[in-house]
């Protein structure tokens, strides 16, 4: 307890506290601690980012399997064995081109049942113009278009569209003719995903199914869970029960690479930048050399009266620690104010390139753990770089010390 008494009058009214090299040593402990806040902010949020826009845009998790396909047979084979399922929504899938105004790309059509896809995903939260509707209405069948494809193909709202799809003459399946049909554009959607909003168009089911001829047959269904994490259980029941019969994919599998980055990069850069912090901490450990070659004679007074050594060092420690505590609870505060302000200046001025990042927008997640981990780390780390001085001071011999007092 005298040792914190000492410590702490010594930090309120000496010298010390106000030198410019105790300055530096907080100083240099908050800009590193405040990287690494920034930087585990980023990872999580890019994760979690990432996750939900799958998760609002394509559920929980999708079953398919090769060849013709009906929803009746996965209610009987595969929803029994999903875990916590709350809605189901069918899709088609075709592969087509899109030529209009002189444009020509290469599309996904994913044909839907609208009410039901409501269920299970966001998409019509995603709605950034034009009407969420798929009903069949006089005229074109109406669609939904990603957002980039709307504007590279300069479309408008009410515009018609030409869609062209490969379709199988005959039995032959190496033969193949041309179907072309005419769509209007009801809407546009930000799917958040630049893939997405490049490639998608949504139709009605009963119209995909009719311009694919393919009568009632699907791609396949997606399903909401009552948790994310459930998805992984029911993949591996139907994959054990069914086998390989069916192809199961969950919102971890449709971006498989980049959560598997995003995890190994967050425990690369939490390392990588702890480099900084230690880097501040020799700054400390400088700090407290210089304390005890001008403390030498307070040393030697102390031991005079009877201090030990073990409570000499206890001293040094305690303001070593005190100053890394400050300077990692400022750099995490820091931090904070350098997330907020990232966030302000990405909705203002869009930072993210979602070209290159899959996504064009960072939902910055500060997690509690994180938090505790990067404090803790710091503290573990000063507590280490005040070892050797602390040492120094309680091996100095009193009578130098008290020799020209």
């Amino acid at each position: 307890m005298q040792s914190f008494d000492l410590v702490w009058k010594y930090l309120l009214h000496g010298k010390q506290w106000k030198s410019p090299s105790t300055f530096l040593s907080l100083l240099g402990m908050a800009l590193g601690v405040a990287c690494l806040v920034v930087a585990m902010a980023v990872v999580s949020g890019f994760r979690s980012t990432l996750e939900k826009t799958v998760i609002d845009v394509l559920g929980h998790m999708s079953v398919t399997r090769a060849g013709d396909l009906s929803e009746t047979d996965l209610k009987v084979d595969v929803e029994p064995k999903i875990v916590g399922l709350k809605a189901s929504a069918p899709f088609l899938n075709l592969k087509a081109i899109f030529a209009e105004k002189g444009k020509v790309n290469g599309v996904v059509i994913e044909g839907v049942d609208e009410a039901r896809l409501k269920k299970v995903t966001r998409l019509q939260k995603l709605l950034v113009k034009g009407e969420f509707d798929l009903s069949p209405k006089e005229g074109h069948p109406g669609v939904l278009v990603g957002k980039e494809l709307f504007q590279e193909a300069h479309l408008k709202i009410g515009d018609t569209l030409t869609l062209v799809i490969p379709l199988p003459r005959g039995v032959d399946a190496t033969d193949f003719r041309s179907k072309l049909s005419r769509f209007t554009v009801r809407g546009v959607i930000h799917f958040g995903h630049y893939e997405f909003d490049t490639r998608y168009i949504l139709m009605d089911l009963a119209a995909a199914q009719k311009f694919g001829e393919v009568k009632d047959k699907i791609t396949g269904v997606r399903y909401l869970l009552k948790d994310s994490e459930a998805a992984f259980e029911s993949k591996e029941k139907i994959l054990k029960d069914l086998g390989y019969s069916y192809q199961v994919d969950t919102w971890r599998d449709y971006n498989k690479n980049l959560f598997e980055a995003a995890d190994l990069e967050k425990v690369v850069i939490f390392f990588v930048l702890l480099i900084i912090v230690i880097a501040a901490a020799f700054n400390v450990s400088a700090t407290l050399f210089v304390l005890v070659v001008r403390r030498y004679q307070d040393i030697s007074i102390l031991k005079t009266i009877g201090a030990s050594a073990k409570e000499i060092r206890k001293i040094f420690i305690i303001f070593g620690l005190i100053i890394g505590a400050l300077g990692s609870v400022a750099g995490i505060m820091l931090g904070y104010l350098l997330c907020l302000a990232f966030e302000f200046a990405q909705s203002h001025y869009g930072l993210i390139l979602g070209s290159i990042y899959k996504i064009d927008h960072i939902d910055f997640r500060i997690s509690i753990l994180d938090s505790v981990a990067i404090l803790g780390a710091s503290l573990l780390i000063c507590l280490l770089a005040t070892l050797a001085p602390a040492s120094r001071g309680s091996k100095l011999p009193p009578v130098e010390g008290l020799r020209y007092d």
